[in-house]
């Protein structure tokens, strides 16, 4: 990670520039934004202090073939309903 910042709000803020399209770079997104994510509480701690994680990755290549967007965002979503 290049930077990793706590906002005011106690989200944090994982900013990242990417010159090589490197295998399994989607993965280590994934993988770094979860360990984030789950290190926020301590035992004993409620899951509504869990506050949100934002991943700004700043890349040097295609990333996603499908889109002609520059930028995209990404939420845990269910993917057939609407719900």
């Amino acid at each position: 990670m290049d930077v990793l910042a706590v906002l005011d709000d106690k989200s944090t803020v994982i900013i990242e520039m990417q010159l090589a399209n490197v295998t399994g770079f989607e993965n280590r997104v994934v993988y770094n934004v979860a360990k984030i994510y789950s290190n926020q509480l301590k035992s004993g701690d409620d899951y509504p202090e869990i506050r949100p994680i934002i991943a700004l990755k700043i890349v040097d290549f295609l990333m996603f073939q499908n889109t002609d967007r520059l930028i995209t965002n990404f939420v845990l979503k269910e993917r057939l309903e609407n719900l």
